[in-house]
């Protein structure tokens, strides 16, 4: 598979160049940290600068797991009169790396770049002894552009089925059954060691219960009660306050996004139900099997609320009174933009039923209404836009 250039992380990273912030680049295990990691110093190096790089899932880097041994090997390369610029690959695998990071900060001349899996990072005392004084990235797997940039002949229907973790769309090329098992393994060294070890999980057994519910109701409205009632009716109980870190702890590991209710009337973030999505839908088909048909609208609705925060949208769910509103997605001016979406909306019934929504809003805010369907037109000031040229757009 050819390198994918993600200009959304790029041209961050290039902005925040020799600013005086640690660039944190977080996301889910495989999903293209590293590589992100990679092309910075490699660019940095063909301009000649001095790059120090160290990946902490390299076994070769054990010997130096004590933060004051790998303080003193990266300060020894260090140049006095120049920039220095710091890659640390999975530093949260290092013991004490929170002092490791402020050491080498304070340090003049130096430019500091870190990656992790797990929001502990951030969660950790690094957050407080960084207040103010960090940058966080966070990366995705691949947006359905990248996807078709890399499989030009798929179709968004196999993007709903298979995600687009990097390496598993570079395993389409052999195989289906290549992709799952590598998701599969993905998913397990996620669950043992970024959720399980991290979050002290010790019944396995209620995680995988709880798991499973999420990802096949994506896009549903939840409660921890909600979750532990259902899992109660099928004989497999887990009390609420369990469901409700065990939900956390998935949410730490970047593999569920939630997704507040945001009062649209009252202008405030609501602390009911949420909204899960899962990070890449191609996990849901691993641990579930095929998709159902029926969950095709919900599976549509996971790509574009990925794609919103791609775009440096802050996403809510709306309510406005008793009236649901998929998104309500704020841009990077402070406006707000409300979007519904539905696979089709080919009957008129379905249709009205979508542009309801819409129709108790009286702010002039954009609407948007995203489908499959290969009609577009505007509807009194609402947008119908055909959902797969919206993202590739």
């Amino acid at each position: 598979m050819h390198t994918i250039i993600r200009p959304q992380y790029t041209v961050v990273l290039n902005a925040l160049r020799d600013k005086n912030v640690i660039k944190v680049i977080t996301g889910i295990r495989r999903c293209g940290k590293s590589t992100l990691l990679e092309m910075q110093r490699d660019t940095l190096k063909k301009q000649g600068a001095n790059t120090i790089y160290y990946n902490f899932e390299d076994a070769d880097n054990v010997v130096l797991s004590d933060w004051q041994a790998l303080y003193k090997a990266i300060i020894d390369q260090c140049k006095t009169e120049e920039m220095n610029y710091i890659f640390l690959d999975e530093v949260q695998m290092i013991s004490g790396f929170e002092r490791l990071v402020d050491a080498l900060f304070v340090k003049k001349n130096t430019d500091i770049y870190i990656t992790g899996s797990n929001a502990f990072l951030l969660s950790s005392g690094l957050a407080t002894l960084l207040s103010g004084r960090y940058f966080e990235i966070n990366v995705l797997p691949f947006s359905y552009k990248e996807y078709k940039e890399s499989l030009p002949d798929a179709t968004l229907n196999d993007y709903m089925q298979m995600g687009g973790m990097p390496g598993a769309v570079d395993m389409l090329s052999i195989g289906e059954n290549y992709t799952l098992k590598y998701l599969n393994d993905i998913y397990n060294s996620v669950i043992l060691q970024d959720v399980i070890t991290r979050s002290n999980i010790t019944n396995p057994q209620e995680l995988f219960a709880v798991t499973r519910f999420a990802f096949d109701t994506i896009g549903s409205p939840l409660s921890p009660n909600s979750i532990s009632k259902y899992l109660k009716n099928e004989n497999n109980y887990v009390d609420s306050r369990l469901v409700f870190k065990l939900i956390e702890a998935l949410k730490d590991a970047f593999i569920l996004y939630e997704s507040k209710r945001y009062d649209i009337k009252g202008k405030e973030q609501l602390r009911t139900i949420s909204k899960f999505y899962l990070v890449d839908l191609g996990f849901r088909r691993m641990l579930l099997g095929k998709p159902k048909t029926s969950d095709a609208g919900h599976l549509l609705e996971n790509i574009v609320y990925f794609e919103l925060l791609r775009r440096g949208y802050k996403v809510w769910t709306g309510k406005y009174n008793s009236n649901e509103i998929d998104f309500v997605a704020q841009n990077e001016f402070g406006a707000m933009e409300y979007f519904q979406v539905a696979y089709t909306a080919k009957e008129e019934s379905t249709l009205q039923i979508e542009l309801a929504a819409f129709n108790v809003l009286k702010d002039n805010y954009r609407k948007v209404l995203l489908t499959t369907d290969e009609l577009e037109f505007n509807n009194d000031g609402i947008e119908i836009l055909n959902v797969e040229k919206w993202l590739l757009g």
